[in-house]
Parts: C-alpha cells; sequence; structure tokens
C-alpha cells in the first residue's frame, strides 16, 4: 500500500492488560495511554484508551482500539479528537475512524484514512494517512 500524507503520528504506552480466556478465543483488553505529536494536531490520549483483542483458537482475530485525545490542531485551537481504529489480529494496516470538534480537522471524519502499526525504538507507534 501506498503510504500518502502522514497526518497523526500516536505514541502508546500500554499501562494495564486484562484477559479472559475461552475455550473458543482469548478476550484482551489493553489500557493504555500516551501523545501524539504530528503537523496537524498535538495532544494527550485522556485516561481510558483501550484495545479490545479477540483472538481465537486457530490464532485469527480482531483489534479495535478506542481512545480520546485532548490538545491543539495546527492552527492551535483547542481541539479534542476521538479515534476508533480497527485491524485484523497480524496485519500491521488498519482502518481508523475520527471524529473532532476542531473546524479545522473535520475534514478527517469524511476521508479515507488508513493507519499503520509500528514498533519505533521499542516504542508503539500508531501513524494515520490520508
Amino acid at each position: 500500500m501506498e503510504e500518502s500524507k502522514q497526518l497523526l503520528k500516536i505514541y502508546i504506552q500500554i499501562t494495564s492488560t486484562n484477559e479472559i480466556i475461552m475455550e473458543q478465543c482469548t478476550i484482551r483488553q489493553l489500557l493504555f495511554k500516551g501523545y501524539c505529536d504530528s503537523n496537524c494536531f498535538c495532544g494527550k490520549i485522556m485516561p481510558g484508551g483501550v484495545d479490545t483483542q479477540l483472538i481465537m483458537k486457530d490464532g485469527t482475530g480482531t483489534l479495535s482500539a478506542r481512545y480520546m485525545m485532548e490538545g491543539v490542531d495546527m492552527k492551535n485551537t483547542p481541539c479534542s479528537m476521538y479515534i476508533e481504529n480497527f485491524a485484523i489480529v497480524g496485519e500491521q494496516w488498519t482502518t481508523p475512524k475520527v471524529l473532532t470538534d476542531s473546524e479545522n480537522l473535520k475534514w478527517m471524519e469524511q476521508a479515507a484514512l488508513k493507519g499503520k502499526i509500528a514498533n519505533e525504538e521499542e516504542k508503539l507507534v500508531i501513524y494515520i494517512f490520508e
């Protein structure tokens, strides 16, 4: 996949994990904090960020991360952002959905976005591209 314009770079730090192991699957919740440092938005993840992983016995499964951020947009206007990011287990590409109260970033709500999960210098990083 071609990486077009990078919009967001979000640094994630896992703070705790909850897990339920069932006969048919394992359900894992990774609670996290972090921050975003990019040209169009800079801010912090609010408490309550969670990645819910549903892993089937055969190793297939899904990931769904949901979190809110507070910060400023590219015009230094205070704003908030909600991101839901969906992925298939083992894939590095994600499908993010963004909602925001920033008039300057509102276009992201309708944009065709792609995300990418990466490890950089022992840190988990989520990229969101247009």
